[in-house]
């Protein structure tokens, strides 16, 4: 309590990506904490999920039992995903981040609160992080131009892969342009036998888009922020957008 009054008292706005127990404390504490948020994720060898999480015997044994039906879901699935054909996305390599940012600018309006992605944002959250060698860049077009952007980063923990969507924008109606880079994500992820994809989606709209991209299965995320100050907390009550590349859920 004296730690988070401390932190309540500064002056700056504050936000945070609590867990269950941090969430009670922080509601407590007059922060406003938002529970609709997802974490995505894309079983793409089913088997391996109940192998590798660390839930409780309970939740493990619950994924053991449905295995099964997300194995014959993810076979219908994965009929889909192998004849989509990619229309507008591709993976480019050593990119500017200028683009990225440009991307950014280009598509940013004022009722989406999100991270200010400009140039020196990428440059030292992507481009000079100590894993940018895990790092893979995909762009979708419109027109000539580059409508979205993702980031993913590629881990490799005791023999098996998995894949986490760092950052995806554009046009965030655009719901072709995002199925059809996220499809293209998921294509080569399947062929690198990659064990799951995650990603943190905080639009409601966005997430049939995701189911359609194979990403059946999802847990709460959570999100809160705190301000003494009058003027922010008029002016924070939009669509909120984040990214597993924000703040420590890439850990």
């Amino acid at each position: 309590t004296f730690i988070d009054r401390f932190i309540r008292d500064m002056p700056n706005l504050k936000l945070g990506f609590p867990n269950k127990n941090a969430a009670l404390i922080h509601r407590k504490h007059d922060w406003v904490v938002m529970e609709n948020h997802k974490i995505l994720l894309n079983p793409l060898i089913p088997k391996y999920i109940y192998r590798k999480t660390k839930d409780n015997l309970v939740h493990k044994l619950a994924l053991i039992i449905i295995t099964p039906l997300i194995s014959l879901l993810m076979k219908i699935i994965k009929i889909f995903i192998v004849g989509y054909e990619v229309k507008w996305s591709k993976k480019i390599y050593n990119p500017d981040p200028m683009i990225f940012s440009n991307t950014f600018s280009e598509n940013i309006s004022k009722d989406i609160i999100t991270t200010w992605r400009d140039l020196d944002f990428f440059k030292w959250r992507y481009f000079s992080c100590p894993n940018k060698d895990q790092l893979n860049f995909y762009v979708s077009e419109k027109s000539g131009k580059i409508s979205h952007y993702c980031i993913t980063r590629k881990i490799i923990h005791k023999g098996s892969k998995m894949l986490r969507i760092l950052d995806l924008y554009g046009n965030l109606n655009d719901q072709e342009r995002i199925k059809d880079i996220l499809m293209l994500i998921v294509k080569e992820a399947r062929k690198d036998a990659i064990y799951k994809i995650t990603s943190l989606v905080t639009i409601p709209t966005l997430i049939p888009t995701f189911y359609k991209c194979g990403f059946i299965l999802s847990v709460k995320s959570r999100f809160c922020w705190h301000s003494n100050e009058p003027n922010i907390k008029s002016k924070f009550n939009g669509t909120v957008y984040w990214t597993l590349g924000d703040s420590d859920n890439d850990q």
